[in-house]
């Protein structure tokens, strides 16, 4: 092709018109790509909205179930009598709890240390609750709290003693106090207040601070009993009249799951003995005063036959290594079958309850003269009865008091009736009543076949004679005041003396006698020849029964006679039965027994504890506060399970051992803190768990495989007495969810 023809079909080629049917399609197939990725973009975000949705929803189903389930905890702790945070509040709450979505939550519940009240959930004030936790009084040479053993001695409170200190075994330096846990050796641990000891203290002993050679006399170191001292009238002793003192018998082990024994005046300390040694089985003191005041020590110089009590010991002594046995005195607690479920916690404590305040709940074991008791093997818990005015004073030991003899008192028949039988009849018997020098005659003709009889019958006593029962009668002497105007052989006067003659179970037994003639113008008083044998044969019936009647017969034979001078005369101005005796009485511990009393005295060749315990398997728990301030106490702990002094000990002195087998870690000794805004706080954590996978998760939280998904920390407010039953207020501290 030339060149001119291919320059020609250029030209034409840019002289042909232009179409836009190719561009049309390609902008068709750009817009449908463009939406089909806007399309597809979309499609993609709304699956990750319905993803992101659907865990949004669960994860708030789950924070609804786990705030439900912590809300639940709450309302039932809120509705509970938690208020200790020393004890575990799971028990409070439900375990588990299934949510609106079906979720089971578990919940974990756990106290928060330091709330609470450690003595309970009672008011407590600076009147109901002692100065300190130890107050030892003993002076001089005498240690007034000494502690022996290789263990450690806690003690909450102030501890006061004004003399030494001693600290026996191996003793702990500070270092070796802080270990956990504590080496082999003995210390006096009362870092949580101040020690002060007049004398010195030896090493091994820590307070915060701690204050030996003590300068001063301050009232925190006296007698909080003393006359003057702010709260003495606190510390004062029950009432101890006679009238006070019901005497009490010590009953028979028999057939009950338990023994009752009931509040009054025990002087037996044999037959306490026998009981608490032979009796398998648990033993209940009800709420009361019990007074111990024995007088076995003083039945030596009576004859066997007569003495209202054995001869012995002062000492009651329990002893029983029995597994069914437990002596335990106020309201029990927790008792099934007849025998307490908790050892200690078998009464209703005055430190814990929530009970009226006013009722009746408590003991008190009260114990005089050298009366005294030794725990060798056994579980003992008693339990006072709280007050807000004073401490609960679960054991007190007498300071003052003495036996008192009531002597010579004459018992008067107010009420005369004669004769007896088919006697002859004294004339004026009322005459017979009063010695005043009138007379009550009986005018006898003898019989030449017979003995001629009169009688006369006196019955009654006057009111200040009568005896109560409980009472030692120290000589019964009936005195007659008679003249008789002949005497020949077989003339006689015959007595005879009944006591209570009324009563009719176990009838009482007369005691005979006779009284010598006297032939005279002039009246004579003649003691009974049977006084000696009377006051032996009353003995034993009047410190069981007491002697409030009496009926005295009086009779006198006229022996037969067929000779002349039958005419006997017999006189009688009065008939009386003279009696001295010592009523029931609280003795001092300083008071002499039979010339002295180890309880109160000083020098070791001569003392006694109150309270003694020793060996293994003796558990020995006082819930109230322990005043003695005349005794000492000898206390070895062997295997101390929990608190033995609640709410402190004063004292004369205080030995105490415990060994490193202890496995109670809190203080043994304290006073329980006092409550501020009569109200009481108690914190708790709340924690929430969820298990994923059922199968894989152990028996329970927070072991592994279980989830967290909420905890919270609250404390619950309650007024007095606590608990007040939904009336709680709660405050949450922190809440957190699905963490």
């Amino acid at each position: 092709m030339s060149l001119s023809t291919i320059s020609r079909l250029r030209s034409q080629a840019r002289l042909r018109p232009q179409s836009d049917d190719g561009a049309s399609l390609v902008l068709t197939m750009i817009f449908v790509m463009g939406v089909g990725l806007v399309v597809g973009g979309l499609l993609t975000y709304s699956q990750a909205g319905i993803a992101s949705a659907k865990a949004t929803q669960s994860r708030q189903l789950l924070a609804s179930d786990a705030s439900g389930a912590m809300d639940t905890a709450i309302n039932s702790l809120r509705n509970s009598n938690y208020s200790d945070g020393a004890a575990q509040c799971d028990p409070y709450i439900p375990s588990t709890v299934v949510g609106a979505s079906g979720q089971v939550v578990r919940l974990v519940c756990k106290p928060k240390a330091g709330t609470g009240l450690p003595a309970g959930s009672v008011p407590i004030n600076s009147l109901n609750h002692p100065g300190s936790a130890v107050l030892t009084l003993a002076t001089g040479t005498e240690a007034g709290l000494a502690k022996s053993s290789n263990g450690d001695l806690r003690i909450k409170g102030k501890v006061y003693v004004n003399s030494d200190i001693t600290v026996g075994g191996s003793n702990c330096t500070l270092a070796q106090l802080n270990t956990v846990p504590l080496p082999n050796c003995s210390a006096i641990d009362g870092r949580q207040a101040a020690v002060v000891a007049k004398g010195v203290c030896a090493s091994g002993v820590f307070g915060a601070p701690l204050t030996c050679s003590a300068a001063g006399s301050p009232s925190e170191g006296q007698d909080p009993g003393t006359a003057g001292l702010p709260n003495a009238v606190g510390y004062a002793p029950p009432p101890s009249a006679p009238t006070d003192l019901v005497p009490q018998t010590v009953k028979p082990c028999g057939t009950n799951p338990s023994v009752e024994l009931d509040a009054g005046y025990y002087d037996d300390a044999a037959a306490l003995t026998a009981l608490t040694g032979t009796c398998n089985k648990p033993l209940h003191f009800n709420p009361g005063v019990y007074f111990f005041d024995f007088r076995n020590e003083e039945m030596a110089a009576i004859p066997s036959a007569s003495r209202p009590v054995p001869s012995g010991t002062n000492l009651w002594t329990i002893d029983n290594s029995s597994s069914n046995f437990y002596l335990v005195g106020g309201t029990k607690k927790d008792w099934a079958s007849g025998a307490p479920t908790n050892f200690p916690g078998s009464c209703v404590s005055p430190l814990t309850t929530s009970t009226p305040f006013t009722l009746d709940q408590g003991v008190q074991f009260v114990f005089g003269g050298s009366s005294r008791v030794d725990i060798v093997h056994g579980r003992v818990e008693l339990c006072g009865q709280y007050s807000d005015a004073h401490p609960s004073l679960v054991l007190y030991g007498a300071k003052t008091g003495a036996t008192t003899l009531v002597s010579p008192l004459a018992s008067t028949a107010t009420l005369v009736s004669s004769p007896i039988g088919t006697d002859k009849i004294f004339g004026s018997p009322d005459a017979a009543r009063v010695l005043d020098a009138s007379a009550s005659t009986a005018n006898n003709t003898r019989s030449a076949s017979s003995t001629t009889t009169s009688s006369l019958r006196l019955t009654g006593m006057d009111a200040a004679s009568k005896i109560p029962a409980g009472s030692i009668l120290v000589s019964a002497e009936l005195r007659v005041t008679h003249k008789e105007s002949a005497n020949r052989s077989g003339d006689a006067i015959r007595v005879s003396v009944l006591p209570n003659p009324s009563r009719l179970s176990l009838p009482p037994t007369p005691s005979t006698g006779t009284v010598p003639l006297h032939v005279s113008a002039t009246y004579q008083t003649d003691p009974a020849a049977m006084s000696s044998s009377l006051t032996n044969a009353l003995m034993k019936e009047v410190w069981k029964y007491g002697l409030s009647d009496l009926r005295i017969d009086y009779s006198v034979d006229a022996a037969k006679s067929s000779a002349g001078n039958t005419s006997f005369v017999s006189d009688v101005d009065s008939v009386q039965l003279w009696l001295s005796w010592k009523p029931p009485s609280l003795r001092g511990e300083t008071t002499p027994i039979n010339g002295s009393n180890c309880v109160g005295a000083v020098a070791p060749a001569t003392t006694c504890a109150l309270v003694k315990t020793a060996n293994n398997g003796t558990y020995f728990y006082l819930q109230g506060t322990t005043y003695a301030p005349s005794a000492m106490f000898d206390i070895q702990l062997t295997n101390v399970s929990g608190q033995v002094f609640k709410s402190g000990i004063i004292a004369r002195a205080l030995a105490i051992s415990v060994t490193p087998s202890a496995s109670f870690t809190g203080p043994i000794i304290e006073i329980p803190d006092e409550t501020v805004g009569g109200s009481v706080g108690v914190g708790a954590y709340l924690t929430a768990y969820i298990c994923p996978d059922s199968v894989a998760c152990p028996a329970a939280p927070p072991s592994a495989g279980w989830r967290r998904v909420g905890r919270s920390e609250i404390s619950l407010e309650s007024g007095f007495p606590v608990p007040e039953t939904g009336a709680r207020s709660v405050t949450v501290s922190n809440w957190h969810l699905l963490e």
